[in-house]
């Protein structure tokens, strides 16, 4: 099993169609993102410790299905390449109950010096930790704990 983010769709995040606004899966990518950084890397902040910092540079995503106010979406999110100065993480989102297949996205970040913000070299040790295996870790959000 992959490493997972499971969450809970809240009120808010619906537009007027009823259904998860588009614009929120950036939401949700950002927090599943950091969740398997907390979990691969100990925590983005150890990029602090090598006076560094990630910026995302492309985000897609492609929609299959909606979900609405109260459904449970897992999140699964793993490393698809650690490069020389760049990261790609894979995200799938999923009905929790029906496994029903309802995005997936794609997210770049570039290491950058965290002053000049110039582009810099992934340190060896986090890119060690991105391709570490994270996989039965589950991060739950939704409140079925």
């Amino acid at each position: 099993m992959p490493f997972t983010v499971v969450i809970r769709v809240r009120y808010d995040e619906c537009d007027q169609q009823g259904v998860v606004f588009n614009a929120r899966y950036g939401d949700y990518i950002n927090t599943a993102a950091l969740e398997f950084l907390r979990v691969t890397l100990g925590g983005h902040n150890i990029l602090e410790a090598f006076d560094l910092d990630s910026q995302t540079v492309r985000m897609t995503t492609e929609w299959r299905s909606s979900v609405k106010y109260d459904d449970i979406v897992d999140i699964t999110v793993e490393t698809v390449r650690a490069g020389n100065s760049s990261y790609t993480l894979e995200m799938r989102f999923r009905e929790h109950f029906s496994q029903r297949a309802v995005a997936s996205s794609e997210i770049v970040c570039v290491m950058v010096d965290r002053t000049s913000l110039q582009k810099r070299q992934v340190p060896e040790e986090i890119r060690k930790g991105l391709l570490r295996n994270a996989s039965g870790a589950i991060i739950d959000y939704s409140g079925l704990g």
